[in-house]
């Protein structure tokens, strides 16, 4: 039988998705492209953000699709991703509220307390 979470469902300008697996968190690799899993109570969305190592400026901005989030995890698999030249980061967006310890700011690129490298 072949596996089908090997191929996309979506396109995101030059880049392939699908929905990816929720655990483990961080990002991992799997058949064909990489794993991005990341677990938020309080954020109402997540985006993923892609640059050529070294550099400043962003290569895409990828939204994690809604029907990618399982709970509070934003799960993705971006096909093709040339590991050896890509990092990454994360805008997330939700409730800022002080108070209860949430500060999101969509326009803060944050790292990833789950990367591995």
């Amino acid at each position: 039988m072949q596996r089908i979470d090997i191929y996309p469902t979506r396109r995101h300008g030059d880049f392939l998705l699908r929905a990816g697996r929720p655990y483990p968190f961080g990002a991992t690799f799997v058949p064909g492209g990489v794993n991005f899993a990341v677990f938020s109570r309080y954020a109402t969305s997540c985006t993923l953000v892609l640059f050529e190592k070294g550099t400043a400026d962003p290569v895409v901005e990828i939204p994690f699709p809604e029907e990618f989030r399982i709970g509070n995890v934003f799960s993705m698999v971006v096909f093709d991703l040339d590991y050896e030249i890509i990092e990454y980061g994360l805008r997330m967006d939700g409730p800022n509220q002080p108070h209860l310890g949430q500060h999101f700011n969509k326009e803060i690129i944050l790292l990833d307390p789950y990367a591995k490298a």
